[in-house]
């Protein structure tokens, strides 16, 4: 909650383009990984709950996730590639 709460804000001012709204936009890129790491076992047990013993539903399950987790992770990289630019930092002085 308070990640999200904390976007918000961030959010806000990089639309307004505060001075220190872009370092804080690259932090929480940075820590939205290290927050999906952390979130992933626990956002995906009640679905391995739910497909029980079943092998081929589990392993379809864990192959699905680990697809999305690292293609969350290639996003959040894009854009940092994306927002570390010069012209977008210059945007923001």
């Amino acid at each position: 909650g308070l990640f999200g709460a904390a976007l918000i804000v961030i959010g806000i001012a990089v639309s307004r383009r505060a001075r220190w709204a872009h370092l804080s936009l690259e932090i929480s890129c940075c820590a939205s990984i290290a927050v999906l790491a952390i979130l992933a076992k626990p956002t995906l047990a009640p679905f391995f709950a739910m497909a029980g013993d079943e092998a081929m539903a589990g392993k379809g399950m864990l192959v699905a996730s680990a697809v999305l987790l690292v293609a969350q992770i290639g996003a959040v990289l894009w854009f940092l590639k994306f927002w570390r630019k010069p012209e977008v930092r210059a945007a923001f002085r």
